[in-house]
């Protein structure tokens, strides 16, 4: 009798232990316990959706994380990566002018933690084709897209290539052949570079012509040996190869 007595005693300890101590408030269960997990926390200003993290899927693309809102935990593999995303112009899914987007620091998974990255409105982001970052309640939508070749004959001397505020080469020459695409606001500018000169100061060029660059557009400038051009410092036109060659 007394052994059955201990018996039950121990049963209902441990059943009313388990009561008082539940698995998870995890709505995805045990998924976490002893895992590798990231969870995003949107508490910016911004719905996103397509959010990828190491080309792990933690929002899917038509579904949203709005202001205030956290994903279920995903498992992952431990590492850096950049967080991946897209910002929807509302909830409903019009997503045909809203950028691709990366944060501009890496996020850390720890190994067997319950990872979470809580995206604010001073989040750095920055686009595919971009070198500058922004906050990401400030990121262009609609984005365009600008790419400048070189298919002239000369190569290594035109450099700092910049279309209005975007510089396109960081004060390197874009080669003959090579082209270079980088994001820029809708409007209108000109392109303007400098051309290499090995005795005397660089010459400022600017292209004759005015790009008008649309919202969401993907617009291709070339240079070419004929390509109009005006010397910024004495106000004269003519073709790049013949400012070149007169140099």
């Amino acid at each position: 009798m007394r052994k059955l007595f201990t018996a039950a005693a121990i049963c209902l300890t441990l059943l009313f232990t388990a009561c008082d101590n539940p698995a998870s408030n995890n709505p995805m269960g045990d998924i976490t316990n002893g895992q590798t997990t990231l969870t995003i926390r949107n508490e910016s200003a911004v719905t996103i959706t397509n959010v990828t993290w190491n080309g792990i899927v933690l929002v899917d693309l038509g579904l949203y994380s709005t202001p205030g809102t956290r994903s279920l935990p995903t498992n992952v593999l431990p590492g850096n990566g950049f967080l991946h995303l897209t910002i929807a112009d509302d909830a409903s899914g019009h997503l045909v002018h809203s950028p691709r987007l990366r944060t501009q620091q890496l996020v850390l998974v720890e190994e067997g933690q319950q990872n979470e990255f809580v995206l604010l409105n001073s989040t750095l982001v920055v686009g595919q084709n971009n070198i500058t970052s922004t906050l990401i309640n400030a990121a262009p939508s609609p984005p365009a897209a600008l790419t400048i070749r070189n298919e002239s004959s000369h190569t290594s001397v035109i450099s700092w290539v910049r279309w209005n505020d975007v510089d396109f080469t960081h004060g390197a020459a874009i080669q003959s052949g090579q082209s270079i695409t980088r994001d820029v606001p809708a409007g209108n500018g000109y392109i303007r570079f400098s051309i290499f000169r090995e005795v005397g100061p660089n010459i400022s060029i600017r292209v004759e012509e005015l790009l008008h660059i649309e919202a969401g557009a993907q617009k291709e400038f070339i240079l070419r040996d004929g390509t109009i051009v005006r010397n910024e410092g004495n106000n004269t036109t003519g073709t790049l190869d013949g400012f070149i060659r007169g140099m």
